[in-house]
């Protein structure tokens, strides 16, 4: 997710339910838990799969964009 549309969906969420939402990495864990075990499933089960393939250059591409703008992502959840 590129950061001005995620920051707009978060203070979207945070402006509907008035939740506080940690500025720390940790929030992300479920995000790259989830991108982690999906670059896995690929990268070891069909590796030589056109789709196996695409899909692990995704979840890499996802998990490299997650990390270069982590404090962006972080800054979206501050008030």
């Amino acid at each position: 997710m590129d950061p001005p549309r995620f920051t707009r969906i978060i203070r979207a969420y945070l402006d509907a339910t008035g939740a506080e939402i940690p500025a720390e990495p940790w929030v992300f864990a479920g995000w790259i838990g989830g991108l982690g075990g999906w670059l896995d499933y690929n990268a070891t089960r069909r590796p030589d799969t056109p789709l196996g393939a695409a899909e692990v250059t995704s979840a890499l591409a996802h998990l490299h964009n997650l990390a270069a703008n982590l404090d962006t992502f972080l800054n979206a959840l501050r008030p």
